[in-house]
């Protein structure tokens, strides 16, 4: 019961007011009306904004894990390690990227990107590794394989020269008896017909001188 002279609220039933005495009129007093409701405007509402939901994992962050796996199984492997150290690449850049993402999101949970984030870093370290032991054999083997192969050389250049030496030696006894046989032959077959001349000379000189002798005493 509000007292309307000092406005002071009394228990229900109260005939004078506890505060300042006045009369109150209970009678006359009703209890308030409950406000109504404003009236909705069906033609102009509208629905509340969504409210936004928190992501799960990012694309980004599955492909940064699963490169990162990718490039640590791969660096084992003699071969694919060339390859798989490229997969381990894009696993930090993905992780990196994935982490960037969840951010902008509002989404805390950026295990996925730092765990494929950390695998990318491992492969990537293996994978290099790898990759330098290989090219390491690669450039023990073709250092071992030059030098065999100018050992090779020199060897088959020693074999050639000696065969050429061997084989201009052989031609040069075989021309030099040659020619010395066919010198023989032609000394012997000169010293024939110089003596077959002489021979015949003589005859000649011979036959004349007796021609003269008996023309003398004819």
């Amino acid at each position: 019961m509000i007292c309307s002279k000092c406005n002071y609220e009394n228990n229900d039933g109260t005939a004078f007011c506890v505060n300042c005495g006045a009369e109150l009129n209970v009678a006359k007093q009703e209890a308030p009306k409950p406000a109504e409701p404003a009236p909705v405007n069906q033609s102009v509402y509208t629905a509340p904004a969504p409210v936004p939901q928190k992501q799960g994992a990012n694309g980004m962050s599955v492909a940064a894990l699963v490169c990162g796996l990718l490039g640590i199984i791969g660096s084992f492997i003699p071969i694919v390690k060339y390859f798989t150290l490229v997969l381990a690449v894009l696993g930090i850049i993905f992780g990196v990227i994935g982490k960037k993402k969840a951010a902008e999101a509002g989404n805390s949970s950026t295990g996925l990107a730092t765990a494929g984030l950390v695998l990318g870093v491992i492969g990537t370290a293996f994978s290099a590794v790898g990759v330098i032991c290989a090219l390491a054999c690669v450039g023990a083997a073709s250092a071992a394989t030059e030098t065999a192969g100018l050992d090779l050389l020199s060897s088959a250049k020693e074999a050639v020269t000696e065969a050429v030496t061997s084989a201009a030696n052989e031609i040069s006894s075989t021309v030099s008896d040659a020619a010395n046989s066919i010198a023989s032959s032609a000394a012997d077959e000169v010293n024939s017909m110089a003596s077959s001349a002489a021979d015949k000379a003589a005859e000649a000189a011979s036959s004349a001188a007796k021609d003269f002798v008996n023309s003398l005493f004819s």
